[in-house]
């Protein structure tokens, strides 16, 4: 998912702990790691692009 939406280490990383760490094994969990992650981003515009492709995670989640 990280590699589709083209999310850099940094925030691939990012994702991955609060996916790992929010305990929720589905896509939902996907969505919601991505939001979290945003919002501990430090650049406005960063986060502001990563709330906005949640939902694409969402969706690439729920297909495989």
């Amino acid at each position: 998912v990280a590699k589709k939406l083209q999310f850099d280490q940094e925030q691939s990383d990012l994702i991955f702990n609060y996916f790992v760490d929010g305990g929720v094994r589905t896509a939902g969990g996907v969505m919601h790691a991505i939001t979290a992650a945003a919002r501990s981003t430090s650049d406005p515009d960063k986060s502001h692009d990563m709330e906005s492709l949640a939902t694409k995670g969402l969706d690439l989640a729920a297909a495989r």
